[in-house]
């Protein structure tokens, strides 16, 4: 999606998608399975750009959010100056994360950037590991939908006229997602999970037979070079 909406007016910036990088597959039982986000854009967002961080300036937000604390009330005030950019990653489930056979475990580490965890001061792309749903010991097999759906956010930071800390998100209402909810049927992250089938007792003794024939031609062959 490029586009959101602010006060009904729609805000230019690059087209950015959020995507699975394998949206489906087939695995056997027990094992982990990673979720890699593919984040793209045909253009940059972030604050070693300068103003306007990637957007055109007359597509800014003309009215951010203030918090007045002593009331906990938000109030929309008029930009007089814009500050920054931030690139807020994250995931939603609904549910929950864990599903039949699995729980989710999210990922940190230095392996591949995190894709979630904080905001950052430009957009971020390329592929991310976001996390490993892992086996619970209950050998859940079938097609299993796992209903965890990434999204970036964008938010504009600046001041009103009398210094007031102003904020706006400039992005779609849930976010740039991989899975919009009208489209968790066709677009949800999902697994085939096939059990192993177990050796039978007739193929280990067809084995056993193969190996004993390999064993003694092998020996007849050295006798032979005796």
């Amino acid at each position: 999606m490029a586009a959101g909406f602010i006060g009904g007016h729609a805000v230019a910036m690059p087209n950015i998608t959020v995507s699975y990088l394998q949206q489906t597959g087939t695995v056997a039982v027990d094992t982990p399975i990673e979720l890699w986000v593919r984040v793209s854009s045909d253009g940059p967002v972030g604050n070693a750009l300068g103003f306007p961080f990637g957007l055109a300036p007359r597509d800014l937000p003309k009215f951010g959010s203030w918090l007045d604390w002593s009331t906990l009330k938000d109030h929309q005030l008029e930009f007089a100056s814009y500050t920054s950019v931030s690139v807020g990653p994250g995931y939603g489930c609904t549910p929950n994360c864990d599903v039949r056979g699995y729980t989710f475990s999210t990922y940190y580490g230095s392996r591949v950037p995190a894709f979630f965890g904080g905001s950052q001061d430009a957009l971020r792309t390329g592929d991310f590991l976001l996390g490993t749903f892992v086996p619970d010991g209950t050998h859940a097999t079938g097609n299993i939908v796992f209903p965890l759906v990434p999204f970036l956010s964008i938010n504009i930071y600046g001041a009103s006229a009398d210094g007031k800390p102003l904020s706006a998100n400039i992005s779609p209402i849930n976010g740039f997602e991989a899975c919009s909810h009208a489209e968790r049927a066709t677009c949800s992250f999902t697994r085939n999970v096939v059990a192993v089938p177990e050796i039978s007792s007739l193929s280990m003794a067809l084995m056993g037979v193969g190996a004993f024939g390999l064993r003694q031609a092998l020996r007849r062959r050295q006798t032979r070079w005796v």
